[in-house]
């Protein structure tokens, strides 16, 4: 056995100290809890320690700290957390659109942790983005890291550009102009623009579309709603995304969904 480094446990000690005292963490006891969240989605970020975790369906999983586990509304588990266990909880209505649809457990990254972090600290913060847009790329994330979650596309090289490519990845649904971004990312929209055509073949436009049609036809695999994929992925109306869509995929999205039910 690996001997524990002094570094490792002063981040473990580090790690329960900070978290202890978040708004809506949790020390877990040690026992078992049975829960079911009937009118939310669950995430939740094991910090440190580790629990188990049994589902109705026979299914058992281990969630490690600097972990997390998605958990969709109405599933049954049991949860045995160990003493040292400390759980942040974060909730998504069910009829958000997700490409999640069972237990899937992520990796936390540098990425997860701050916007699950200013999730919580929202209320007590006026400069943070709405918590609707940080829990909008909160799921993003989740998603792009679960099995099967991510989708492909060509991605411009590192740079501003690239900054851009990735917000957009993670929140399709991001308004922003080419003009806004390049002032976001002390840069210029000529240099933006440039990157997106030479390292991707597309126009910084054309890749936002394509961005939102691939992030769409994952969304439409498992999603319940068009209309709830359309505001996803940056679509007020469900017509001007059927449309969109058709140009990019020769198809409406309900025979999109159709076809793949087949």
């Amino acid at each position: 056995m690996t001997p524990t480094s002094g570094r490792d446990r002063d981040r473990a000690w580090h790690d329960r100290a900070w978290a202890a005292h978040l708004p809506g963490s949790a020390h877990a006891p040690p026992t078992e809890v049975r829960r079911l969240h009937r009118s939310a989605h669950a995430l939740l970020w094991e910090v440190c320690g580790s629990t188990e975790f049994d589902f109705d369906d026979g299914e058992s999983v281990s969630v490690p700290g600097d972990h997390a586990i998605w958990v969709p509304a109405g599933t049954r588990y049991m949860m045995r957390p160990r003493p040292d266990s400390v759980i942040v909880p974060t909730f998504f209505e069910p009829s958000i659109s997700t490409t999640l649809r069972c237990a899937d457990v992520v990796a936390v990254d540098s990425q997860f942790r701050a916007l699950a972090l200013a999730i919580l600290s929202t209320p007590h913060s006026s400069h943070l983005a709405p918590e609707s847009v940080l829990r909008q790329q909160l799921l993003s994330v989740v998603e792009q890291s679960a099995p099967a979650g991510a989708f492909d596309i060509a991605m411009p090289a590192p740079g501003p550009a690239r900054l851009v490519a990735e917000a957009l990845r993670d929140d399709p649904a991001d308004s922003r102009t080419i003009d806004e971004w390049a002032r976001d990312t002390h840069s210029s929209a000529r240099t933006i623009e440039r990157a997106f055509r030479r390292d991707t073949g597309n126009s910084f436009q054309q890749w936002r579309i394509l961005c939102r049609m691939e992030s769409a036809k994952a969304l439409l695999r498992s999603a319940d709603s068009v209309t709830s994929v359309a505001i996803r992925v940056g679509y007020q109306s469900q017509s001007s995304f059927a449309r969109a869509f058709r140009a990019h995929t020769g198809t409406t999205p309900g025979a999109f969904v159709r076809n793949r039910a087949r």
